[in-house]
Formats: structure tokens, C-alpha cells, sequence
């Protein structure tokens, strides 16, 4: 059988095998974190957090009309769609170095057959089947595989790149380095941190074939075929001029506009705002992340493997390990970012995880071409490779992974909404269950007499225009816009300040609360008096006089386990 037949075959049973494990595990329904945000604003193509999420939205729609269980379920499929994609160019690259590794004796006319044949043989292939499964098992990559989020559709675009760089440094194909940018201005409508690993692929570039940048119009070419995947960045402005519900950063004017897709807090903060201990902190929480993915062990042959990898593809090497390197000091240097939940970040870390594992594929590599058996004895040690790490990978992960009965998160949004009476008010700080609750109101109608306000965004003029436009009831006095500030900084006291006057000017309307920040209870409630009502607290007296033990009772958080 021809190889490209061959591989054709292999990845078309590896797509099937990992979509079908997928399907096994995936989310019934909405889920927590921006599982009910995304699938809001793919259903009616809002405006998401993180740089509007353009790409991610607009394939998510095209999902939302498969007539096929609810609107979560389809956008939790989509994840499942690209995830399976992912693990295949997986494959793909670890397969594409394995075969251009030069054979370990020199080839001449009189072995040049025998030669190519020892070393082109089914081991070639299983090994990359292996580690491209086991990616597709490991713990995080799994996890968003089977909720509604961008990060299997993001690694997905970054292997992409990868695979390109390596089929352009092989074939000296410039149609290979065109597509590269085109998908490039792509990925950044994704997630701002696919930036921080671009210095990896310019500077491939430039160590393979420095003389392709030298052609102005090579370079021109590149510059505009970005462009065109950045470009579109431009449908945000256009959906926010309808005012869609869910309307992040509201982009319709060009100040907003840039406000939003530049993510600036981000870049500065790991560029120029960070502290040694919060670094030292973080390298600690990477590891941990690491451990998720891989038993400890695995992770110290990885290191034999790149041994045998530097002197094997010493540019390839160079190439992998920046991007490792510059994913890993990305994520480190991010603790001084505060709005961030550092401990919920390990999707960050998906390009370091894809390194380790092809570098375990090289170790197991090296230890199969050691044998001095023959080519029977390391078949046998490949296959008995294969099912001893797929089973290891998938009985560790098995329950951590299993999603295909957790309704949690539709419960208690359910629950919520019972307990809420009408043209009510729930103030949480939880982005996750704010999400949550957003997605009833836009997918399924239910309950918009309830006002939901989520306390951290509080701050921000756009937020408050959203709530004028999304809830009429609600008495937002004008003055409180003076007091945002829109630089995506977070000030929880005077987001505090600002839930405050808006309780104060909404006096007759039922007010329920769910929080997890003790101070900002306390600078928001302190003149309100309050009772339990299920599992979420119902303000039911305003205070004259502040008092001075106002939390006679227990704050509590939504139980999500």
C-alpha cells in the first residue's frame, strides 16, 4: 500500500476512533465556566470575552443548525469535531519527523533498497499512533473536548501551523508558508496568547530559508494574506451595532473596538507587571498541570527522548522546544493578571503538553531501534506499548473525563430561576454561573423578567449599557457611568460601589445573591440585612444605619460538584 494511501487510512480510523470516544463522554447539556457564553453567542452570534471569539462564534453556528439534541449539546460537539482533528495532525507531525530522520548508516547504491525498507516500517506509524491517542486521552485536552470552549478548536489551528512549517521546510513549497499566515490571522481571533508563541514559528522560518523573506513580494503576499484572517475581527463592530444580548465590550465604536481585540492587560502584565513570587508560584501550579496529563515517569523519559531528537532534527528540535518554552514563561508570568483564575488556566499549557508527548514518542523511538532482535521483537514492543499506555492514559483519566451524565450545571441554573421570584434580581460574582444563567435567557427563553448582574463587570460603562438594553425594567441611574472605568482593570470595590446604588435604585424588586468574595460582600451588603432562600440569599431589608455585624449568616457559593 502507498504511504500516502496508508496515512490517509490510519488518520481517516483516527478521527473515527477519537470522535467516537469523545461522543462516549460528551456534556449532555450547558456546563459551567464559558460553556453557557459560547454556545450563546454561537447560537445567536454575540459578542464573546476574549477578543470576541469571530471564528469560533461563526463555526459554532453553523454547528447550532445541526438538527441534533439541544443548542449546548451541538456546540459541545463541535469541541468533540476539532479535538478530533487536533489528535489526527497529532499524528501527522510526529509521523512527518520520524520518517525525515536520516537512517543511522550511510546510504549508497548497494543498500540504498535495504536501507529505506528497515527504515520505513509499521513501527513508523504506531508510534505516532500512540502519542497522538495519547493527547487525545490526556486530562485537559479531553476535559474541553467535551464542553462548549475554544481550546480544541485553538490547538487545533496551532498544530496546523506546526504541520505547515514542517511540510514547507520539506517540500520548499511557498504555498505551505502562505497558508501558515492566512491561518495565523485566523488563530488570533481565538485566544490573544497564541501571539506569545509566534516568535517560535518567525523564527523557523528564518534559521530554514532565510531567502524567502528576501522577495518583496513573498513578504507582501504574507502581510495581506494575515490581514485577511485578522479581517475578521470586522464582523464584531457590525454585530455589536445590533445590540445582540450578549455584547462583550459592546465593539461598535472604534475605541471599543480595539479596546477589545488587543487584550492589552494580558501583554503587559507578563511583559512588565509580575513579581518573583508569584512566578515561583506559578511554576509550581504548571507542574501540577503537567502532572494531570502524564504520570511523572513518562515525563522523565520525555527527556531521554529530546536527547535523541536534538541529535536526530537539530532545527526541529530547536523549533518544538521554543514553543515550549515561550508557552511555559507565557503562563508563569501571568499571576499578576488578578481577574484571572490562575488555578482554572491549564488550557494555557496545551502547546507545552503536545511537546512532552511527541517527545515520549521519540524516547519510545530510540528504545525500539535499540533492540538488536530483528524487526518482530520491536513490532511486538511497539504494540505492547500501545495498549499499555492508551489503557494506562484512559484508566486514569476514565472518571475525571466522563461528562455524559453531568446535568450540574443545568440543575442548578434550573434551580435558580424556581427560586427567583418575578422581575427579581440575582447579583453574583461567579462569571461561570453568570454565563450559565445568560444562556437560558438567550437560547431558551426562559425567565427575562429576571435581571441578571454579574458584579464583576460591574466597572464597566459597556456592561452597564448592556444591562439598559437587555433588562428595561432596571433603574440604572446615569451617573453611575461616570464612576466606570473602562481600562479592563478590575476594582472590586467600585464594582461594589456600583452594585450598591443599583440595589438602592431598584428597592421594590426581589434581590437574591450568590457570592464566593467575602470583602466584596462586604462592601456591597453592608447595609442589608438578608435570609437563605435555597441556597442562594434573598436581600429582603435596607438598613438605615450601617450595622456592624452584617454577616450574621453564611455567604454561600453554588454547590457544582
Amino acid at each position: 500500500m502507498k504511504q500516502r494511501n496508508l496515512n490517509l487510512l490510519i488518520s481517516a480510523g483516527l478521527f473515527l476512533l477519537s470522535l467516537l470516544i469523545y461522543l462516549k463522554f460528551l456534556g449532555p447539556y450547558v456546563y459551567w465556566k464559558d460553556s453557557g457564553e459560547l454556545s450563546s453567542t454561537s447560537y445567536s452570534l454575540g459578542i464573546s470575552h476574549s477578543a470576541g471569539a469571530p471564528l469560533y462564534n461563526t463555526l459554532g453556528k453553523l454547528f447550532t443548525l445541526i438538527p441534533l439534541g439541544n443548542v449546548a449539546t451541538r456546540c459541545n460537539l463541535m469541541s468533540a469535531f476539532f479535538a478530533a482533528l487536533a489528535v489526527v495532525i497529532v499524528y501527522l507531525i510526529m509521523l512527518k519527523i520520524i520518517l525525515s530522520f536520516k537512517p543511522s548508516i550511510p546510504i549508497t547504491k548497494s543498500n540504498f533498497r535495504l536501507t529505506l525498507q528497515s527504515f520505513d516500517t509499521p513501527i513508523n506509524y504506531l508510534l505516532p499512533l500512540i502519542v497522538a491517542l495519547m493527547f487525545a486521552t490526556s486530562y485537559t485536552f479531553c476535559y474541553y473536548a467535551l464542553i462548549a470552549d475554544i481550546f480544541t478548536t485553538y490547538t487545533m489551528f496551532i498544530l496546523g501551523m506546526v504541520y505547515l512549517m514542517l511540510k514547507w521546510k520539506e517540500e520548499r513549497n511557498l504555498q505551505y508558508l502562505f497558508l501558515f499566515f492566512l491561518i495565523f490571522g485566523l488563530s488570533m481571533t481565538f485566544h490573544p496568547t497564541v501571539l506569545l508563541i509566534m516568535p517560535a514559528f518567525l523564527g523557523f522560518i528564518l534559521i530554514s530559508n532565510f531567502s524567502s523573506l528576501k522577495n518583496v513580494r513573498n513578504i507582501v503576499v504574507m502581510i495581506c494574506l494575515f490581514f485577511l484572517g485578522v479581517s475578521l475581527f470586522l464582523v464584531l463592530p457590525l454585530r455589536s451595532a445590533y445590540s445582540p444580548f450578549l455584547n462583550y465590550g459592546r465593539p461598535s465604536s472604534f475605541p471599543s473596538f480595539l479596546q477589545l481585540i488587543a487584550q492589552k492587560e494580558i501583554y503587559k502584565s507578563i511583559l512588565f507587571e509580575f513579581s518573583l513570587k508569584g512566578v515561583l508560584t506559578q511554576i509550581v501550579v504548571a507542574f501540577y498541570f503537567f502532572d494531570l496529563q502524564f504520570a511523572w515517569h513518562l515525563g522523565c523519559l520525555a527527556l531521554l527522548g529530546l536527547g535523541y531528537f536534538v541529535r536526530r532534527r537539530r532545527d526541529v528540535f530547536i523549533f518544538l522546544l521554543s514553543i515550549l518554552l515561550l508557552n511555559f514563561l507565557s503562563f508563569v508570568f501571568l499571576p499578576s493578571i488578578p481577574s484571572l483564575d490562575l488555578w482554572h488556566m491549564d488550557y494555557v499549557l496545551l502547546p507545552s503538553y503536545i511537546i512532552i508527548f511527541l517527545a515520549f514518542g521519540f524516547t519510545a523511538l530510540l528504545l525500539i531501534r535499540s533492540l538488536k532482535r530483528g524487526k518482530m521483537l520491536a513490532f511486538i514492543l511497539a504494540l505492547s506499548l500501545f495498549f499499555l499506555v492508551l489503557g494506562g492514559q484512559l484508566g486514569r483519566n476514565y472518571i475525571l473525563m466522563d461528562g455524559s451524565k453531568d446535568y450540574s450545571a443545568f440543575r442548578q441554573g434550573k434551580e435558580v430561576f424556581k427560586n427567583a421570584q418575578r422581575d427579581a434580581l440575582i447579583l453574583t460574582d461567579d462569571i461561570g454561573l453568570n454565563s450559565l444563567l445568560r444562556y437560558f435567557h438567550v437560547v431558551e427563553g426562559k425567565r427575562r423578567d429576571v435581571a441578571v448582574i454579574c458584579t464583576s463587570f460591574l466597572g464597566f460603562s459597556w456592561y452597564l449599557g448592556n444591562l439598559k438594553e437587555n433588562y428595561p425594567r432596571l433603574n440604572i441611574p446615569d451617573y453611575l457611568f461616570k464612576l466606570c472605568d473602562d481600562t479592563l482593570k478590575y476594582d472590586d470595590k467600585n464594582n461594589a460601589l456600583i452594585g450598591r446604588s443599583i440595589l438602592m435604585s431598584n428597592k421594590t424588586n426581589p434581590t437574591y445573591l450568590i457570592f464566593s468574595e467575602k470583602h466584596e460582600q462586604e462592601i456591597l451588603y453592608s447595609y442589608f440585612s438578608s435570609f437563605p432562600q435555597s441556597f442562594i440569599l434573598r436581600i429582603v431589608e435596607f438598613e438605615k444605619e450601617r450595622i456592624k455585624t452584617p454577616f450574621t449568616l453564611t455567604m454561600q457559593k453554588l454547590d457544582k460538584e
